[in-house]
C-alpha cells in the first residue's frame, strides 16, 4: 500500500504543482490525459481573465450606456465568432474519435488562443490611448475624469 501512496504521489505531484504556473504544467504533463487537463486549465484562466477585464471596463464606464451597449454587441458577435472559428478549424467534431485522443488538448489551446487575443483587445479600454494617437477613440491617459485600469 506504501508504493501504490508513494507513486500516486510521483504521479499527482507534477500536476498539482504545476497548475498554478500555467505554461509550465503542459511542458511537465507526462501523458495525453495530464496534457489535456493542462489545456483545459490555461483556457479557463484565460476565460476567467476575459471577464474580470469585461466587468472591469462595465465598471469604469458604468455611466455611458453608447459604450456599454456597442461592447456588449461586440462580446456577444465575438463569441459568435470564435465559435464559427473552432467548427471551421475542426469541421469533423461530430465524428466519433476523428481527432483522436489529444483533441481536448487541441481544442483548448485553441479557444484559450483566442480567449487571450480578445483580452488584450479589451484592455486597451482599461489602459487608455497614448497623447497625440488620434485614430483610436479611446479615453486619453491623462484624462482624470475616468479611472484608468489598475492591475
Amino acid at each position: 500500500m506504501n508504493i501504490k501512496v508513494t507513486l500516486l504521489f510521483i504521479v499527482i505531484l507534477p500536476f498539482f504543482s504545476s497548475a498554478n504556473s500555467g505554461s509550465s504544467c503542459i511542458e511537465t504533463a507526462m501523458t495525453q490525459s495530464s496534457m489535456n487537463q493542462c489545456a483545459g486549465i490555461r483556457y479557463k484562466a484565460a476565460d476567467a481573465e476575459l471577464t474580470r477585464v469585461y466587468q472591469k471596463i462595465r465598471e469604469i464606464y458604468k455611466d455611458d450606456k453608447v459604450l456599454l451597449s456597442k461592447l456588449k454587441e461586440s462580446q456577444l458577435a465575438w463569441i459568435k465568432l470564435r465559435n464559427a472559428n473552432f467548427e471551421l478549424e475542426y469541421p469533423y467534431t461530430e465524428v466519433p474519435k476523428y481527432y483522436g485522443s489529444s483533441f481536448s488538448m487541441c481544442a483548448s489551446g485553441f479557444n484559450a488562443q483566442l480567449t487571450l487575443h480578445r483580452t488584450e483587445y479589451l484592455k486597451r479600454w482599461l489602459i487608455g490611448k497614448k497623447e497625440g494617437d488620434v485614430c483610436l477613440s479611446l479615453i486619453h491617459i491623462s484624462e482624470p475624469t475616468r479611472p484608468l485600469y489598475i492591475s
